[in-house]
């Protein structure tokens, strides 16, 4: 994953939430140590397309989004929680925004939020497969308490060809990141590995004709 992020990037490694419940102490801590803008990106997630990660951020930040990503549902068969959710393996936090919004309100108070119909209104229109305003996910009540005090973007993705991987749009429908899904299987499961191993050869691949696109 590293290998897709330029140098200069801010980066910090964080290994210590290795339980399934933690993914959300991990976007509060993650989201409370930023002032500005926020890009979480799984180990298992390789950006093709940093320029166009970068329009985003900006995007984000001048027109007062509070955070973009993949609906965690409504868009991949395998994923059919709420749209209103995006999956943090690829996720663009604004920071500035959320941290005072999040001042004087327990982390507790947040996690407990759920679906409003009000929340309807963010719904994209290219929705394609099936959803449920669940609150399944660790991280599903913070998405809910954001999208109730500000707006979300939803950015397009779709399954690759191996039939798992995913790829997440940019706001020019770019290729922006792929995403294997199941690393946890990687060092126990041979054919996961191979998989894996193919999408990220194929992501370098990508990653330098873009570049090379860019300098033309």
């Amino acid at each position: 994953m590293l290998r897709f992020i330029p140098a200069i990037v801010h980066k910090v490694g964080h290994t210590g939430y290795s339980t399934w419940k933690s993914a959300v102490t991990f976007l509060h801590d993650a989201i409370d140590r930023t002032e500005d803008i926020l890009v979480v990106v799984d180990e298992d997630a390789f950006i093709v397309d940093w320029q166009g990660v970068e329009n985003l951020c900006r995007y984000v930040k001048e027109n007062n989004i509070l955070y973009a990503g993949m609906p965690d549902g409504g868009i991949i068969d395998h994923r059919f929680h709420s749209y209103i959710n995006i999956n943090p393996f690829f996720a663009v936090f604004n920071c500035s925004l959320i941290r005072p919004l999040k001042q004087g309100t327990s982390r507790e108070l947040i996690d407990e939020t759920i679906f409003d119909p009000a929340m309807e209104q963010h719904k994209p229109t290219w929705l394609k497969t099936a959803y449920e305003h669940d609150t399944i996910e660790p991280f599903a009540g913070l998405f809910y308490w954001l999208a109730s005090r500000g707006t979300p973007l939803m950015l397009k993705a779709n399954t690759m060809r191996d039939g798992i991987s995913t790829v997440v749009k940019g706001l020019l429908d770019e290729p922006l990141c792929y995403h294997s899904w199941y690393s946890r299987q990687y060092m126990s499961d041979e054919i996961t590995k191979k998989r894996i191993d193919a999408l990220y050869r194929k992501a370098v691949r990508d990653k330098k004709q873009l570049s090379e696109h860019y300098m033309l």
